[in-house]
């Protein structure tokens, strides 16, 4: 099964907000699906009112195993989560360390978990530059890329789209699409930078999402949107994005071709 990776190179573009709610259209439609969380705010949990306390996640111990894979836990019906965990600075930097000495550590730790049979995989990565991103390029089928509609997403797209921007991938493995988040039609420069971007990138937005009050009310109230307020238009937007990835990577609704081990 896929890999589909959430990246932005804009800190609060809703990259995560994104993660969450399109793993939970997948799990709504009976797709197994496993959240991965390499952003140290370790925020997805937040999600399904999963509140760790403590060093859980996979990241507080990966100088004692292998086996990151050991760290999953299931949150919902269909829906697995690897949280990045509640880490001290040290631990963050020695994560970080890892990926820069022992980039074939990292790569098959989560090639080892991407791997399961029957599973859509949703990654949700740290804000740009990062090396994650570049040493797992081999192991994604579609790289999604938030924007938020302001005045610096035309900037921030023509250094991805030169690929000039610190941390942009430098090949071309993997489909990259774009997500236009926060339209506030209301809002002329809001307006005109959506047109902006559809005429600039043509077929490679996926979507838009809209500006709505529902998604910062489920995630204070650490539920998805489709739990929170299930006709928001948010999720309407998100529905229409995940029916599009799932024509591009040709995801079939409850297509679990296994059982998988989590």
């Amino acid at each position: 099964m896929p890999v589909i990776c959430i990246s932005s190179p804009q800190g609060g573009s809703g990259k995560t907000t994104l993660a969450a709610n399109l793993a939970s259209a997948y799990a709504y439609r009976g797709n197994k699906v496993l959240l991965i969380d390499l952003n140290v705010q370790n925020a997805l949990r937040h999600y399904f009112n999963l509140t760790l306390v403590g060093p859980h996640g996979f990241v507080p111990y990966i100088d004692n195993t292998d086996d990151w894979g050991q760290f999953i836990l299931k949150v919902d019906t269909n829906l697995y989560l690897l949280p990045y965990g509640d880490v001290t600075w040290k631990q963050h930097l020695d994560f970080q360390m890892l990926i820069h000495e022992k980039p074939d550590v990292f790569r098959k730790n989560i090639s080892d978990i991407t791997a399961k049979s029957g599973v859509v995989v949703i990654i949700d990565m740290p804000t740009s530059p990062q090396l994650a991103l570049h040493e797992i390029q081999s192991l994604i089928d579609l790289q999604v890329t938030t924007l938020l509609a302001d005045g610096i997403a035309p900037l921030l797209l023509e250094k991805i789209a030169d690929r000039t921007f610190p941390g942009t991938p430098q090949d071309n493995h993997n489909q990259h699409c774009y997500v236009i988040n926060k339209i506030d039609p209301r809002y002329e420069m809001s307006h005109d930078i959506e047109v902006y971007l559809k005429e600039r990138m043509g077929d490679l937005v996926l979507g838009e999402i809209h500006d709505d009050s529902s998604v910062p009310a489920a995630l204070a109230s650490q539920k998805t949107l489709r739990t929170y307020r299930p006709a928001s238009s948010a999720l309407f937007d998100i529905d229409s994005i995940e029916e599009k990835i799932s024509t591009r990577l040709n995801i079939l609704v409850g297509n679990n071709d296994a059982s998988p081990t989590l």
